[in-house]
């Protein structure tokens, strides 16, 4: 029954961080793509809300399988350091439990706080709250999940795994921050003119009017 959940809890890690992943290869080379094909319009403040909202998905099943993880093991064989040793499981080495209890509901309340952005909480131009709590979340998943579990191994067994694991969590924060950020910056319907004239480019005053006709504030 534990190598199942474990086991489990790994499965729906490596969904959560894998998607972040590819989605941050991936995304913005198609984004330059439909600006080079004639279509920037098709990236407009609802295409960036939607994915805001499809990236929290996945930093919640990565937050939630840690959060579980470290609750389970935490319940089952107690505080760190473990007495048998660390439990690896995908990405997961976990040492100290209480840690990646910790660090797994870090990215919830990240992911929680990406469903509210996209719903128009706090999503003013000039509100970078967001990128606040996805950039402690980032700290935290280096400081907890990697540098305190991977380096309290004996004789510095699996240190080298570190590396590979900082490049898993850069698209798991860096691309919902951007796409915060776009969503915020952007209006709904692009003037002709957007992204080739200065007057067009950033008109505060078309901007305003767009997204007060949306959604009735601003």
């Amino acid at each position: 029954q534990d190598m199942q959940f474990v086991g489990a809890m790994g499965f729906v890690g490596i969904i959560g961080w894998m998607v972040g992943l590819f989605g941050s290869l991936s995304f913005t080379a198609f984004a330059i793509h439909a600006f080079q094909t004639g279509y920037p319009e098709s990236r407009n403040r609802s295409f960036y809300q939607s994915r805001l909202v499809f990236y929290s998905v996945f930093v919640l099943l990565a937050g939630v399988s840690q959060l579980l993880l470290g609750s389970y093991i935490l319940r089952e064989f107690g505080t760190g350091p473990l007495e048998y040793g660390a439990i690896r499981v995908a990405m997961y080495i976990v040492t100290y439990p209480e840690i990646s209890l910790a660090c797994g509901f870090v990215q919830v309340v990240m992911a929680f706080f990406g469903f509210a952005r996209a719903a128009g909480v706090s999503a003013e131009p000039d509100n970078h709250g967001f990128q606040v709590i996805a950039w402690f979340s980032w700290f935290t998943t280096l400081a907890g999940t990697i540098m305190a579990q991977v380096y309290s191994l004996p004789e510095g067994v699996g240190a080298g795994r570190a590396p590979t694991l900082v490049m898993l969590t850069v698209g798991l924060h860096v691309l919902p921050s951007f796409l915060d950020f776009k969503m915020r910056n952007l209006p709904y319907h692009f003037p002709s003119d957007f992204y080739h004239s200065p007057v067009g480019f950033g008109n505060a005053m078309s901007f305003d009017e767009d997204v007060a006709s949306e959604d009735g504030s601003f």
